[in-house]
């Protein structure tokens, strides 16, 4: 009870000298909201376009486009094609190929969507970073070398595509033979004759004797 009554009397004590003791204010703090990037303007992904030589690169992939659809022509059509009429049908069916592929492709179709794409991709920060680079000694080295680069790569993945295909058809025809392994035995059907039904005798009615006038 004693520690009770001092421990008010000491709170009571010490109350003015905590009413006397000012505020303390937290100063609000400013936030500043990020800034959207400037999206890249049309001229600036033109010359970064330019730089990084695009329309050649377009050009090519015509060339290889062009080429696969030729040597896939030719594989599957090996042997079958002999009469000079049959040849001229595939010839003309090549050039129609080439030239929808030429339209398709083409730098003039090519371009908006290479425009659309780095528009939505890249800020104009990044657009003007990489003009800067693609232009640049090391820039252009790495232009002038992408082809090369492509020509190798391809030849490599073509050493590696036809083992692999081979292994794929044969896993495909592998699980075909299992999957007829476990085709379901129809189940023969039983033929249970009817039971005849009981026929019930028909008691013919006797004659009537004529009656005698």
């Amino acid at each position: 009870m004693k520690n009770t009554i001092a421990l008010v009397c000491a709170l009571a004590l010490c109350a003015p000298v905590f009413a006397d003791v000012p505020a303390v204010t937290v100063p609000a703090v400013a936030v500043t909201p990020t800034p959207t990037p400037a999206a890249p303007t049309k001229e600036s992904i033109d010359k970064l376009l330019e730089a990084m030589n695009v329309e050649n690169m377009v050009t090519s992939i015509q060339a290889r486009a062009n080429n696969a659809v030729k040597a896939g022509m030719q594989n599957a059509l090996r042997g079958q094609v002999t009469t000079p009429e049959q040849e001229k049908i595939m010839d003309d069916l090549a050039k129609k190929i080439s030239t929808d592929i030429g339209t398709e492709l083409s730098w003039a179709n090519m371009k908006p969507l290479y425009t659309q794409v780095y528009s939505e991709t890249f800020t104009q920060q990044e657009i003007d970073g990489l003009v800067q680079f693609y232009e640049s000694p090391t820039g252009k080295v790495f232009v002038s070398k992408v082809p090369q680069v492509m020509d190798k790569t391809m030849a490599l993945m073509q050493a590696r595509i036809g083992p692999l295909m081979r292994n794929l058809q044969k896993s495909i025809m592998d699980s075909a033979k299992e999957i007829r392994a476990l085709k379901p035995t129809p189940t023969p059907v039983t033929m249970t004759p009817a039971t005849p039904a009981p026929v019930t005798p028909t008691i013919a009615p006797a004659p009537v004797a004529p009656s005698k006038s």
